[in-house]
């Protein structure tokens, strides 16, 4: 998961399923969101001030997120008006932002006190607080879509979706394929019309490396056979991720 200059958040599914996979984090989402503060949303800062680090370590955070079984089943619209608060000053990123360790840590050339900053300093800061509760929010409200997607994709969609991440993850060449890629994906793999739960048939079909090696040649210039092999475990990677994912949306 990677965050993007205008603070949107790649991904954000994946990583809250690695961190249930730890067994110290599972079933723990007041935990893994204090995770998703340090390593996401603050992970900058949080690099950069021992400090500030240990103001998200410490931070206090709502029960409610413990009364679901996954951090992906979180009441959004209880956590969107948590984060925000009554007030910018006591929203999620106001506390964080506005606190003596972030200014003197971010703002050393001013008094630590956001009351005490210049207007036109205070004017930004909080600003930027605001983003940032806007784009924790927006995060979240994309693990729902991501979710809901993951629940209703068809196998053909998915095998597209995967070959066109192997693409933009390898920058490997493609061709123009002979065939349309909707009927060469139903020619290779016979459950394409199902719905993808992960469900026994459809991985034994999509692991096949016969199969994958065969849809890696209609859609991909190959020059080497290592290429191949290359383009194959990537392949394997991008349908484990979404194995992992069809699984959490159907439970």
């Amino acid at each position: 998961m990677r965050a993007v200059k205008n603070r949107s958040y790649n991904n954000l599914i994946d990583f809250c399923i690695n961190c249930e996979e730890n067994p110290e984090m599972a079933g723990k989402p007041r935990e893994i969101f204090r995770v998703l503060l340090s390593e996401c949303f603050f992970s900058e800062e949080a690099s950069q001030s021992k400090s500030f680090q240990r103001i998200l370590e410490g931070v206090e955070l709502p029960s409610f997120l413990d009364e679901k079984p996954s951090i992906l089943k979180v009441d959004v619209d209880e956590l969107e008006q948590w984060i925000n608060g009554d007030i910018l000053a006591d929203s999620l990123c106001g506390k964080l932002m506005f606190s003596k360790e972030y200014l003197n840590a971010f703002y050393h050339d001013h008094p630590p006190s956001f009351s005490k900053l210049p207007d036109g300093v205070r004017e930004a800061l909080a600003a930027e607080a605001k983003v940032r509760n806007a784009a924790i929010i927006e995060a979240f409200r994309k693990i729902e879509h991501d979710i809901e997607a993951d629940r209703k994709r068809k196998v053909i969609n998915l095998v597209a979706l995967i070959i066109k991440n192997v693409q933009l993850r390898s920058g490997h060449p493609a061709i123009n394929p002979a065939e349309p890629a909707s009927k060469i994906i139903s020619t290779i793999f016979k459950t394409s019309d199902e719905v993808f739960t992960a469900k026994h048939s459809q991985m034994s079909e999509l692991a096949d490396d016969t199969r994958i090696k065969s849809l890696i040649k209609s859609f991909f210039r190959i020059r080497m056979f290592s290429e191949i092999n290359d383009l194959t475990r990537l392949y394997h990677k991008e349908l484990d991720r979404y194995k992992k994912r069809a699984v959490r949306a159907s439970t």
